[in-house]
């Protein structure tokens, strides 16, 4: 493999990063679309790892739900993504939040796009190899705002994306520019966001090569989850800004993964990769916390998670409603409807 596909391999393999498919307990917890509209707009499945001959995209149809801003304005979109268990309950209640405080709204279905309901598979290998991973996502997202830009409805409206767990792990991916770069290769334009915002994503991928955009991003974090990191997204935010972005980060005191999810704090035994923090540096992977390396394929990046990843995590809400929204709103409000 040659150094630039070397490069856009280690790339790639961060952009798949996600939190685990521990699943949810069983409770009602689905996805509610009242208030929304459905829709499609169009979109690419890619697989294999870009800069080598294995990849390729293939159109699909994202359906959507639409809400619209209270107040009939267009100033402001924000594009909406699921997580490592789909859509449920919570992402319904992000639109039609920000459709109250007249911000509107779309949700995408990035996993029914592909044929999946219910989340990923158990193996999360399978998943990523049918398109169901945090990369597409950032496709989806960076396509969307592309194409519903070329709207006129849409055309002087300022765009931000948030994603929580596994598409809070793509919202960091959309201001990596090669991610913008396969977005332009595929629909011919790119529309940079003007805001981003992700929640308790995993912060252990890092590449020693890599820059980020200066978009105005916010990373929201708890305090105690114990598969994405406080500690972890703080290093993360540094890196960023150290590399050209311009991110900050808030963290919710007391706080654990899904601290806004549709069901109850509990443990779950899903897989963790909490301490699988790595940096990409030239041909190998090295973990942060040993200095182990492993070779800068996809074997050497599957063996180094074999390594370190384990079972078990802290989620869901301490009975309290709409943690963190009063953050997420203002940083839209901020740059979305103030600037």
């Amino acid at each position: 493999m040659n150094k630039l596909a070397t490069i856009l391999l280690a790339s790639l393999l961060i952009a798949i990063s996600g939190a685990s498919n521990a699943q949810a307990p069983q409770q009602d917890i689905a996805f509610r679309s009242t208030g929304l509209e459905q829709s499609y707009i169009p979109g690419y499945n890619c697989s294999g790892f870009w800069g080598t001959p294995s990849f390729k995209c293939a159109p699909i149809q994202i359906p959507t739900y639409f809400g619209r801003a209270k107040d009939g304005s267009r100033k402001a979109l924000v594009v909406l993504n699921g997580n490592a268990g789909g859509l449920d309950k919570r992402h319904g209640d992000y639109a039609r939040f920000l459709m109250e405080h007249n911000i509107n709204a779309v949700v995408l279905d990035s996993f029914a796009a592909r044929g999946q309901s219910g989340g990923t598979p158990t193996d999360l290998s399978t998943g990523r190899a049918k398109g169901l991973d945090g990369f597409n996502m950032s496709i989806d997202a960076l396509v969307a705002a592309a194409t519903l830009s070329a709207m006129p409805e849409w055309a002087n409206a300022k765009v931000g994306y948030m994603g929580e767990s596994m598409s809070g792990s793509s919202a960091i991916n959309v201001v990596r520019p090669y991610l913008g770069q396969i977005a332009r290769q595929q629909t011919g334009k790119l529309r940079d966001f003007d805001a981003v915002v992700s929640i308790y994503p995993a912060c252990i991928d890092k590449n020693a090569a890599e820059g980020f955009k200066k978009i105005p991003f916010l990373l929201i974090q708890g305090e105690k989850d114990d598969i994405t990191l406080a500690p972890e997204c703080q290093k993360q935010v540094a890196w960023m800004n150290a590399r050209g972005g311009n991110a900050e980060i808030a963290i919710i005191p007391d706080e654990y993964h899904d601290f806004d999810g549709p069901w109850r704090l509990t443990r779950l035994g899903g897989e963790n990769t909490s301490k699988c923090a790595s940096t990409r540096n030239g041909d190998k992977f090295v973990l942060d916390a040993t200095g182990q390396e492993f070779p800068g394929t996809p074997e050497g990046y599957a063996a180094m998670r074999d390594s370190c990843k384990f079972r078990g995590h802290m989620s869901g809400n301490r009975g309290k409603e709409r943690v963190g929204y009063d953050l997420w709103l203002a940083h839209f409000q901020k740059h979305l409807l103030n600037d």
